[in-house]
């Protein structure tokens, strides 16, 4: 029988303008080592993951999101919840994500990115205007960053 364990992550939700135009960070995954109940290749998702041991929650989402896109943010207020479920050879994971609006105050976009337990494939700002977030969001973010982005009209 496969270990169960329960873990907890957090995703930034990074909004910017610029040329009056609202961008939004996010990172595009090449692919995913293991079975998650949705599905994660070739997908867009925002940045985050899973603080280390005794790591403040601020400075474990600000350490995620320099890591995977290049970017300093200052994390703010939560804005939604999510989970899901990763199957591993020995274990299966219960993940809980918080998801928290960031403001970005400096760095430079990362166009590579390789982590250890899933591949990003780059890091990108884009036009929420113009991007299908329906097509090529991670399905279980898309009500949450559709309901942040009802708050900027």
């Amino acid at each position: 029988m496969k270990k169960k364990v329960i873990r907890f992550a957090q995703k930034a939700i990074v909004l910017k303008k610029k040329n009056n135009k609202v961008l939004m960070l996010l990172v595009k995954y090449k692919s995913a080592p293991f079975k998650n109940t949705y599905t994660v290749e070739g997908k867009y998702g925002c940045p985050g993951g899973k603080p280390d041991f005794g790591e403040d929650l601020d400075e474990s989402l600000i350490r995620e999101c320099k890591d995977e896109t290049g970017i300093t943010v200052v994390p703010k207020d939560p804005v939604g919840l999510i989970s899901w479920q990763v199957e591993k050879p020995d274990e299966i994971t219960h993940m809980i994500a918080v998801f928290r609006i960031c403001k970005a105050v400096k760095g430079k976009l990362k166009t590579f990115v390789n982590e250890k337990e899933t591949q990003l494939e780059k890091s990108e700002w884009v036009d929420i205007k113009k991007f299908d977030f329906d097509k090529n969001l991670i399905e279980d973010e898309i009500p949450i960053v559709k309901k942040v982005f009802q708050y900027l009209k």
